[in-house]
């Protein structure tokens, strides 16, 4: 039944792109898997009746579509009622009976609004005064074309800085200009030609000099954009054209184009025109090492899953899909705006095997990416069982959690506007991935300033900040101490920019006064086009929750910064905190693997609890539990530990551990709660484990212990530090 829906499903696409006689093929596919399904039965009757309509075919045509909705209207099915409503109003109308259609419309409207889908009544109302289906499959795909862009089209709606800087390298080739040509790359520009009949790298003078060479052959160039990423990187399909002494010649090629921050071409690396899964990875590559560095892990699984998809490996799938995995499709022809379970999207993926189709998933753009969402768009190609080629591009919008995609929208390309608006409504700060662990004094604060900059509200901007506020700025190159006036100032300065907006993810916490972010400024402006810098940031606030030190790091100096943030707390609030102390020991141990260092911070009636749903068995002392942590290692040697939130009281610790690594080609990310005692001789009694889900438990067994030995955990609620 799945197989039948699905084979009607693809089959609804390809009348989109005007290829009818195949449409009709996979209406016959799903009717033979069908059964007696009453939807499988209702999709393929409409499928068949519009690809007999577009053929000139309009009694068996409307005879088939009258069916389906005889039958849809015996159920109570609205959106299946409705889409063999549309189904009939496109074959009367491709026969000329144009009134019975705009009925039929309307009615396929009126159930749309019954059953609360009010985007697809929008999307439809009004159908009887678009252009009639044209009866020939030329046509079809005429009209096709009209109202759907294809991804040639879309591209230009991804434009960035490298393929403005293409722009004007190719207007000034055409102008014959060679010094715009010079001035659109950087002085230092080096080519990487990889292609199997040439293999060499130049730069700088060299490389101008060879340039120089095409340009006095009169070769001209003419390319196709293909796929961005970010900000700095394009890749295009180029055609050398050109005539020199012995006839015309033609070269075609792939280039993938990077720039840097003043939008200057800084790298040209040259592919066989075949080689573009090579070009791809390679556009990967320099993504994830360069801008996109903050993000290598969500990107190394996001090219995981590229290739498990594309070898159909249902459990390496499984695996890279997060338990609350939800799909949505907001598509004009193949959208139901309800969402899919990760379940149910795995079996889809086994239907298309039943069905023998032999796809492949292919990322286009990736223009957007923040701490929690991102925006680009895709295309599924392949060939049908039957013979032929199929390709698909939608436009696609993810909320992630930094490690692995939590939800897919998907939209049609004249739909982008949409599918902005979705990327900005997941990127707002009330829209993170619920991480309740990350909250305390500073959490409420960076929300209060991020409220306050989007208010351009100055006056609450400053009082966000403790009048000693003090902001050493570390990065490479900048290294600034400036003051509350200074640095208020400088917010209000890029706030004023044409385009401004500041993106916070909370990365860990300290007790309840220190909190480490990942930051991302996005921005534009007439005098310095787009501008996107990232970094990290380390808050502190004071005893009356006013933000007091902030110290910036370089967006890849992560281990510092998680360094700077152990040692304020150790001097700070956690300075009297001997389970604190022991924590961070254990850390420096594991990553050390030294094995006898860690079991001599465990006492030798250790007990390990483990709460979780796919949790240990209980250990008993401390061999067995450095054994359970040496196998960890051996399954996985790059593994390291790191702490998101610790907070101490007593002997009593509440943390949340992190264990991130690679086993088998993936790349792991597990975060749990634990809730440690320590005995009298500052070692560890007890440890009992939570999922981070279990959080309320843990929090409940942390208080527990903590009034069993007369102390009161740190405020949570932030009634003291915010009065």
């Amino acid at each position: 039944i799945d197989a039948a829906q699905a084979a009607a499903l693809l089959g609804r696409a390809l009348l989109a792109q005007g290829r009818a006689d195949e449409a009709e093929r996979l209406s016959r596919d799903s009717e033979a898997l069908a059964g007696d399904d009453l939807k499988a039965a209702i999709a393929w009757r409409g499928v068949r009746a519009e690809a007999l309509a577009r053929r000139g075919e309009h009694g068996e045509a409307i005879g088939l579509a009258r069916a389906a909705v005889e039958l849809a209207a015996s159920t109570d099915a609205l959106l299946d009622h409705a889409d063999a409503r549309r189904a009939l109003a496109a074959a009367l109308r491709a026969a000329g009976r144009a009134a019975e259609a705009d009925a039929e419309d309307v009615q396929a409207v009126a159930l749309w609004e019954a059953k609360g889908a009010t985007v697809l009544a929008d999307r439809f109302r009004g159908a009887a005064s678009r252009a009639a289906v044209a009866p020939t499959d030329a046509g079809s795909a005429a009209a096709a074309s009209r109202v759907r862009p294809n991804a040639a089209s879309a591209a230009a709606a991804f434009t960035n800085a490298a393929t403005r800087a293409v722009e004007r390298f190719l207007a000034a080739w055409d102008a014959r200009d060679w010094d715009r040509i010079t001035d659109s790359f950087a002085a230092t520009h080096a080519l990487d030609d990889r292609r199997s009949l040439f293999r060499l790298q130049v730069a700088g003078s060299t490389f101008f000099a060879s340039l120089r060479l095409v340009f006095d052959a009169g070769i001209r160039w003419q390319a196709t954009l293909l796929a961005t990423r970010g900000g700095r990187l394009a890749l295009y399909a180029v055609e050398a054209v050109g005539g020199v002494e012995g006839g015309p010649v033609s070269s075609a090629l792939l280039w993938l184009v990077e720039v840097d921050g003043d939008g200057r071409r800084t790298h040209l690396v040259a592919f066989d025109p075949q080689a573009r899964d090579a070009a791809t990875d390679a556009l990967d590559d320099r993504y994830a090492a360069g801008e996109a560095a903050s993000y290598a892990v969500l990107l190394h699984n996001l090219r995981a899953y590229l290739r498990a998809a594309i070898e159909g490996d249902g459990g390496a799938l499984a695996a890279l899909l997060p338990a609350d995995f939800t799909l949505v499709s907001h598509r004009q022809l193949v959208g139901t705006d309800v969402p899919v379970t990760r379940e149910t999207y795995l079996a889809t993926r086994g239907v298309l095997e039943d069905l023998r189709l032999r796809g492949a998933l292919r990322i286009d753009h990736l223009s957007q990416l923040s701490g929690r969402a991102a925006l680009g768009v895709a295309t599924w190609y392949g060939t049908l069982a039957g013979g032929g080629a199929f390709e698909d591009s939608f436009a696609v919008v993810c909320a992630h959690d930094g490690t692995r995609f939590h939800r897919l929208e998907l939209f049609d390309l004249d739909q982008l506007d949409a599918a902005r608006a979705r990327y900005e409504t997941l990127t707002r700060p009330d829209a993170a991935v619920a991480r309740p662990y990350l909250d305390n004094a500073v959490t409420r604060a960076s929300e209060r300033l991020g409220a306050a900059i989007a208010a351009r509200d100055w006056t609450r901007v400053t009082a966000v900040f403790a009048a000693d506020f003090r902001l050493q700025d570390r990065r490479a190159l900048l290294r600034l101490d400036v003051d509350r006036e200074h640095h208020v100032q400088f917010l209000r300065m890029v706030s004023g920019m044409t385009a401004a907006r500041f993106i916070n993810t909370w990365l860990a916490t300290r007790g309840t006064r220190l909190l480490l972010t990942r930051g991302r400024f996005e921005g534009r402006d007439q005098s310095i086009g787009d501008s996107v810098i990232e970094w990290l940031s380390l808050a502190e606030t004071d005893a009356a929750g006013a933000l007091s030190r902030q110290v910036m790091f370089d967006a890849g100096d992560l281990a510092a910064a998680l360094a700077e943030l152990d040692a304020r707390y150790l001097a700070g609030e956690g300075s009297a905190s001997l389970p604190a102390a022991l924590a961070m020991r254990f850390v420096g141990a594991f990553a050390l693997r030294d094995w006898a260092a860690l079991a001599a911070l465990l006492a030798p009636d250790l007990e390990v609890h483990d709460h979780r749903v796919l949790g240990w068995e209980t250990l008993h002392g401390p061999d067995a539990y450095v054994q359970a942590l040496r196998s960890l290692a051996e399954l996985s040697p790059d593994v390291q530990l790191r702490i998101d939130h610790l907070e101490a009281t007593g002997a009593c610790l509440l943390c949340v551990p992190v264990w991130v690594g690679t086993h088998e080609g993936g790349v792991f990310e597990n975060a749990s709660v634990f809730v440690t005692e320590i005995d009298a001789q500052q070692r560890v009694r007890r440890f009992d484990g939570f999922d981070v889900e279990q959080l309320a438990e843990a929090r409940q067994l942390y208080e527990a212990r903590c009034a069993r030995a007369g102390l009161c955990p740190a405020n949570r609620g932030g009634s003291e530090l915010t009065s």
